[in-house]
């Protein structure tokens, strides 16, 4: 490839950069999947480290306790689980978590322009283009604000498809216990009714489970809804 500033130049590198990006990025999603778990007399909640409640077991001291006891209960255990996966994994973990198995090709100071690109949402589309190893594309004037423009477009219709995300909360009801989840499934409230304890452990861990499903099924749809209006991708995270 030679080095002439041209546009099949300049998106072959782009892609390179980017297929890096992508590696971390696999690798990264790859060790969000584990889990934290928390345990008091009533239950073990256990929780993903994006905020996915993965499992739950209650124990029979549940048959002594009050619906709202168990909820309170619930609720703690998985704020818990999600601070202690949270927890960790600190900066130098997902680092180490992300690194590419195998070689990958790099760029003149591609780490500057890689580490730009990540922030670009944060620092501006300015920082990038002066960070960047590639040439200006010569394709005629104003190619750099056409590029400025086309990014603060995307980003105010990400900055609003987010902010509409935020506000979804679903809910689901069986006989024995009520849920509400928000646009990732990330668990809101938990009420236990009534006949919940006295349904015994398995059964209200079967119930709850079910209809944590049933909420996280609907919030997921009204995001999905939600991103297609904006033209936005689902990448299936909500």
């Amino acid at each position: 490839m030679s080095d002439n500033p041209t546009g099949e130049n300049l998106i072959a590198r782009l892609q390179l950069a980017l297929s890096e990006l992508r590696v971390e990025a696999g690798a990264a999603a790859a060790a969000l999947v584990e889990s934290g778990s928390a345990s008091d007399p009533y239950a073990t909640v256990q929780v993903a480290r994006d905020g996915r409640l993965v499992d739950i077991v209650f124990t029979d001291r549940i048959l002594m306790a009050t619906p709202p006891t168990v909820s309170e209960s619930v609720m703690a255990l998985y704020g818990q689980a999600r601070a202690i996966v949270q927890g960790a994994h600190g900066p130098s973990a997902v680092t180490a978590a992300a690194a590419p198995s195998g070689p990958t090709p790099r760029l003149p100071n591609g780490d500057r322009f890689l580490t730009a690109l990540r922030d670009a949402d944060r620092t501006g589309t300015d920082a990038l283009l002066a960070a960047s190893p590639f040439p200006r594309l010569t394709v005629g004037p104003g190619f750099d604000e056409l590029m400025r423009a086309r990014f603060a477009a995307q980003a105010a219709v990400v900055s609003e498809a987010q902010a509409e995300l935020a506000l979804i909360r679903t809910a689901a009801t069986s006989d024995t216990v009520e849920v509400e989840t928000g646009a990732a499934g990330g668990l809101l409230a938990v009420r236990i009714r009534s006949g919940g304890p006295r349904s015994g452990s398995e059964k209200l861990r079967q119930a709850f489970l079910d209809t944590l499903a049933e909420a996280t099924a609907a919030a997921r749809s009204e995001a999905a809804r939600i991103l297609a209006e904006h033209g936005l991708p689902d990448s299936g995270r909500f």
